[in-house]
Parts: structure tokens; C-alpha cells; sequence
């Protein structure tokens, strides 16, 4: 069991993660009920989430905070929906 995350395994978690949320994407826009129930709540989270997986694959980072904040910017750049504004309103970039 890993005791601790690299900037490798980080970068395979954003990776795999955005992975596991396309292949349910259907699931979770059946599920969608807030704030608004319009059914795009799974796109919008696949379509995010792509984008940060697509930052990891580009290039390696030395540490867990570069990829972090790649990741953070990613995300931050290409939110989609109702999430844009919720989060973009919540998250400073300069602080992570």
C-alpha cells in the first residue's frame, strides 16, 4: 500500500479518474437532480475532468504541487455548466 503520492501517481489518478467518470458520464446525467436536474451534470464533469487528464498526459512534473496546480488551472480553464461559476467564484489559483 503507498504511503505517500508522487507526482507520478497524481498525475495517474487525475488520469484514471477522468476515466472512470466518462465511462459512468450516462449514469451520473441520469442522476442529476441539483442544482438544476438538466441532465448534463455527467458531460460537464467528463468534459472537466478530460481536460486536466489531458494536462497530465503532456509532460511529467517533479513535484505533487506542480501537477496539483496544472491540474487546478486545467480544471479552473475548461469547467463547464453551472460548475463554472460555483467553483471558479470558490477557488483562488494563486493559493494552491
Amino acid at each position: 500500500m503507498r504511503q505517500t503520492i508522487d507526482a507520478a501517481a497524481f498525475q495517474q489518478m487525475v488520469i484514471h479518474a477522468a476515466a472512470a467518470i466518462r465511462a459512468e458520464k450516462q449514469r451520473i446525467n441520469d442522476l442529476n437532480v441539483f442544482p438544476v436536474p438538466d441532465g448534463d451534470t455527467g458531460t460537464n464533469m467528463s468534459l472537466s475532468i478530460g481536460a486536466a487528464a489531458t494536462e497530465m498526459k503532456k509532460q511529467s512534473f517533479d513535484t505533487v504541487g506542480k501537477a496539483a496546480q496544472a491540474t487546478a488551472s486545467a480544471l479552473l480553464r475548461c469547467l463547464e455548466g453551472d460548475v463554472k461559476i460555483e467553483n471558479c467564484e470558490m477557488v483562488d489559483i494563486n493559493k494552491i
